[in-house]
């Protein structure tokens, strides 16, 4: 059955000034617009980046730690870099 709010073709009628959100989609099934969401390789390329500024530095800094013969220094890093990537796969989820 078609909504309400879509004729026979699934068109809505919109205001002449009508203009969309960046980043929403319009979803037929609640005849809605809704957030876009990303695809798995953005999110993919979104904790690279992530990982890259926020988990690198500490793995780096860790193994120079260890290096120098602090190991509970380095293991501390260490723990610092997996709560981060932690946190990274929950701010960038896999889309379902």
């Amino acid at each position: 059955p078609v909504p309400e709010n879509l004729d026979e073709h699934h068109q809505v009628e919109v205001a002449d000034d009508f203009r969309l959100l960046p980043g929403y989609v319009f979803d037929p099934t609640i005849a809605e617009f809704v957030p876009r969401q990303p695809t798995s390789d953005e999110v993919d390329t979104n904790r690279r980046a992530a990982y890259a500024t926020d988990v690198d530095p500490l793995l780096s800094e860790a193994t120079i730690k260890r290096a120098m013969g602090l190991v509970e220094q380095a293991d501390a890093l260490i723990a610092q870099a997996i709560a981060a990537r932690e946190a990274i796969k929950i701010r960038y989820p896999k889309p379902a």
